[in-house]
């Protein structure tokens, strides 16, 4: 392999992985709220909505390791009570709820 071969292959290299970690970091902000609106109300929520969506870091802010983005949705919960949960979700699950 020569030089330029080399230099190539380093540059392919690090190329794909700034695309992989690019997409790992930013993948929360491609996913849907209709994610978050289907897990409430396949849990028995009804007139759910999204107030708020945070994708950057949501591990850090009460999700798992595996979930980019994190919904915080106002809905009325099984019993009829108004209640706001954290839907977390990432590109490759569903959604969790999570009561903050």
């Amino acid at each position: 392999m020569n030089d330029r071969t080399a230099g190539c292959a380093q540059a392919l290299l690090v190329v794909v992985l700034l695309s992989i970690v690019l997409f790992v970091v930013l993948s929360g902000t491609w996913l849907s709220e209709s994610v978050a609106i289907r897990t409430v109300l396949a849990n028995g929520y009804s007139k759910p909505s999204v107030v708020d969506r945070v994708w950057f870091a949501p591990q850090l802010r009460g999700c798992g390791s595996g979930d980019t983005v994190r919904f915080t949705v106002e809905a009325l919960n099984p019993a009829g009570l108004p209640a706001r949960v954290w839907v977390c979700s990432g590109p490759w699950k569903g959604g969790t709820i999570r009561v903050p």
